[in-house]
């Protein structure tokens, strides 16, 4: 006797009743559906279903509780309860639970930037300028929200003016007649359940404004949106322009009043109002020129070569001491510049192996250091002075290759050993000046191996690669010029070795050759009488 089994009870989503599995419809592949099929027969029908009670409390305590959310609708880090668009839809459906679910979102968004923010300043040990944050270093930022820990020696760094400009600050400060104040303090107590509409500054429900993304709320509540939608110029409203107006007077620069984290307008928005606004926009511009100045000031007029009284190394900055650059028009130290002139650049190793080669191929010593005939010099005076005092070794093989002569007044110079033989018998040097020296690369001698023809002997071919390899070095041949002067050494070679003269003067028969076609007697054997007797 078969004992029948219990029926598999499922949980419908919607209407929250414990039903058996036949009351669903079948999933796809390993889905299984987690509403009955009545309910899904009303949702075909038209009725809309975001959350139900249980899961709609479950999403608030949630959210209470200090939970992003982010990690329950989209299930970072946590178990999603509904999408995205059934938490926007469920807050239309249920306005005053949306509103506190709205309020609490941007609450947590919030709480969650500040906690992560004052966990990063909290664990730093140095500044940004590298000052350890030490206990004797550390001051509370009281006017910040976040109360960080800020360095002490870069407040008083910042605050410090510059000698320079200290007095136009002041004196322009005097003219406007607005105190320099320290920045205000912009902490407010948001409401959890209702905003401020940016345009008629009206403290409405959330539930006047439009969703927007991350759970927040636009700014403008809807009869505003619209009104800016259908064409209606918007800059700032009188709290805004008010405040901002304060806050160019406490010091801060219109650069963070427009383009910062805690910014009130755009630029544009700022320029448009200053238009409708004449009076409003006079002050303000003042304001923000003045505070441009003092935030240069701050950033370190000290610094700027342009206010200088005396260079790093300590030369003063006179009118005979001061040079301007061409090409963008900044003042230099002449002193120093003549002292970075005569002691060069760092020779590299590329100019070290160019000037060896040089030296060993008899290029002059000013031709390496001057240009000359359309030809760029491989290095400066003062890159070639430089490098023999600071590298021995280099200064060793000037000494080995070079011989020291006296100059035409006082004063000692060095020539290569071919100028030197030059300068001893007055003979004509023939000018190579346009033949740039020879740096061997791999791969040069199966590339000039390779150019000689096949049926020549090894040691044949071995000379006439020796011959260009000499001419290469010598700097009487380009590399270019290579395959013409092959041929031509072969011709010459052919010359010099005819195949058809054989016996001839240019190509005499060989003493050691048998002097018969089947006999073993040699060709040397066969002279009765030498040389020397015929003489």
């Amino acid at each position: 006797m078969t004992i029948p089994q219990a029926a598999e009870i499922r949980h419908c989503r919607k209407c929250e009743l414990d039903l058996p599995v036949t009351s669903f419809h079948r999933g796809n592949g390993k889905a299984e559906a987690t509403i009955c099929k009545a309910c899904t027969s009303d949702i075909c029908n038209g009725d809309v279903f975001t959350m139900n009670a249980t899961e709609a409390a479950t999403f608030m305590a949630r959210l209470e509780s200090g939970e992003a959310l982010r990690t329950i609708i989209g299930g970072f880090r946590g178990k999603p309860i509904c999408s995205r668009k059934a938490f926007f839809k469920h807050c239309q459906l249920h306005a005053q639970w949306g509103e506190k679910a709205l309020a609490l979102a941007a609450t947590n968004a919030k709480s969650r930037v500040v906690a992560a923010a004052k966990q990063h300043a909290a664990s730093r040990t140095h500044c940004h300028f590298g000052h350890a944050l030490t206990p004797d270093n550390v001051a509370i930022d009281e006017r910040n929200p976040w109360k960080h820990r800020e360095c002490k020696t870069c407040r008083a760094k910042w605050e410090k003016g510059g000698r320079f400009s200290a007095q136009q600050i002041f004196e322009y400060a005097k003219d406007l007649k607005t105190p320099l104040t320290s920045p205000i303090d912009k902490s407010t107590a948001p409401n959890k359940h209702s905003q401020v509409c940016r345009r008629c500054e009206k403290d409405l429900p959330l539930s006047n404004f439009y969703p927007a993304a991350h759970g927040r709320v636009s700014r403008f509540c809807k009869p505003c949106a619209h009104a800016v939608s259908s064409g209606q110029v918007f800059t700032m409203n009188s709290t805004e322009a008010a405040i901002l107006l304060e806050r160019l007077e406490a010091g801060e620069t219109l650069r963070i009043l427009t383009s910062h984290r805690d910014s009130i307008c755009s630029r544009k928005a700022f320029l448009r109002h200053c238009e409708q606004h004449p009076e409003w926009g006079k002050k303000a511009q003042a304001l923000a020129d003045r505070n441009a100045l003092i935030a240069f000031n701050r950033r370190g007029n000290g610094k700027s070569f342009a206010f200088r009284t005396h260079c790093a190394k300590g030369h003063p900055l006179t009118p005979d001491n001061v040079g301007f650059k061409m090409s963008n028009g900044t003042r230099y130290c002449k002193v120093c510049n003549s002292e970075n002139v005569a002691r060069g650049k760092i020779m590299t190793p590329e100019q070290d192996r160019a000037i060896r080669n040089a030296i060993l191929t008899n290029m002059r010593i000013s031709d390496i250091i001057k240009p000359a005939a359309g030809r760029k010099a491989i290095c400066s005076y003062g890159t070639y002075r430089t490098a023999r005092q600071q590298n021995p070794e280099f200064n060793r093989f000037i000494l080995e290759h070079c011989i020291e002569v006296p100059r035409d007044g006082a004063g000692r110079r060095l020539i290569t050993n071919t100028e030197a033989l030059q300068f001893a018998s007055t003979a004509s040097r023939r000018v190579v000046d346009d033949i740039p020296v020879y740096v061997a690369e791999p791969g040069d001698y199966e590339w000039l191996y390779s150019l000689t023809p096949r049926y020549l002997p090894r040691h044949d071919r071995d000379e006439i690669v020796s011959d260009i390899w000499i001419e290469l070095t010598e700097r009487r041949l380009r590399r270019e010029d290579v395959p013409t002067r092959v041929k031509d050494l072969i011709r010459k070679h052919n010359r010099e070795n005819p195949s058809r003269a054989y016996g001839d003067i240019r190509s005499p028969l060989s003493l050691d050759a048998p002097a018969y076609m089947d006999g073993t007697m040699l060709r040397g054997e066969t002279v009765s009488q030498s040389l020397w007797e015929q003489l």
